[in-house]
């Protein structure tokens, strides 16, 4: 549109196919045309101003996740996590369990950093009407309380825990890391960590994992102390890196909850 005599405002319309552009242009201010549309259909931004300038969420809370604007075109899931782990496990192991990967199915995997603000931003993606979400949580975050309730009550009013279809999964007695089998830790940290006495790796050294108050750390503290830290290999030794490791290892005994929620998505989005 070009400007009349009466204004210096213009307007230009670009129509393209280029993510890149996308990415770079604000969601207000993009709209989606699919394949067909009606000719009666009225199409709108996939932001609003208001949701875009909103201090709480859409606009601001896509740059705070981490989500691209061209991600809006393919988004069918959200895998809600509340760690650095958790979010390189679920990511490496997606692929295993579904045999397809998320860019394929339209998934994004969200690292809360913790459960602070994760029931307002769950009722804000729910609301927001576009991708589905699933949340995978540690079991130690139940109890946690919010607005005079606990998250647990808050969450399962939200979200189907268990049966066929599960949408929100509680990890392990405190956390993901006490689901992982001890023979499979000691694989990984054999392949990626060797000892630096020499000796292999076993179940053995990972015994204190079971009575530790937060057995991530323990983990990391007892293959640290134990591998040879000066191989240029190695990559370091971090909560996030042994998540990716173990989301990789094929023949590991994943947590069959886990399983069942990727399997769960998997189909939502097929």
């Amino acid at each position: 549109m070009t400007p009349s005599e009466d204004s210096y405002l213009s307007q230009c319309i670009v129509s393209t196919h280029s993510l890149t552009m996308v990415d770079k242009t604000s969601l207000h201010e993009v709209v989606y045309l699919p394949e067909e549309v009606d000719t009666n259909d009225e199409r709108a931004p996939l932001v609003s101003k208001d949701e875009a300038e909103a201090e709480d969420f859409m606009g601001n809370i896509m740059a705070g996740l981490g989500l691209s604007a061209s991600w809006v075109y393919l988004e069918r899931a959200m895998i809600v996590v509340e760690g650095a782990t958790e979010h390189k496990y679920i990511e490496e192991l997606y692929h295993q369990v579904t045999g397809s990967t998320l860019v394929e199915d339209g998934v994004q995997v969200w690292d809360s950093q913790g459960c602070g603000h994760i029931v307002k931003t769950l009722e804000r993606l729910q609301d927001s009407g576009r991708a589905r979400t699933f949340v995978i949580l540690d079991s130690d975050a139940k109890e946690r309380i919010y607005s005079k309730d606990t998250l647990e009550d808050h969450l399962e009013g939200m979200y189907e825990v268990g049966g066929s279809e599960p949408e929100l999964v509680w990890v392990g007695d405190k956390e993901l890391e006490d689901t992982w089998e001890k023979n499979d830790l000691a694989q990984i940290a054999e392949e990626h960590w060797p000892r630096e006495d020499g000796d292999d790796w076993d179940e053995t050294h990972f015994q204190s994992v079971d009575s530790a108050e937060k057995p991530s750390q323990e983990i990391v503290d007892l293959i640290r102390r134990g591998c040879a830290q000066n191989i240029p290999d190695c990559p370091s030794v971090t909560k996030p890196n042994i998540g990716i490791r173990m989301g990789r290892l094929e023949d590991a005994e994943h947590p069959t909850n886990i399983v069942d929620i990727m399997e769960n998505i998997h189909e939502h989005c097929s």
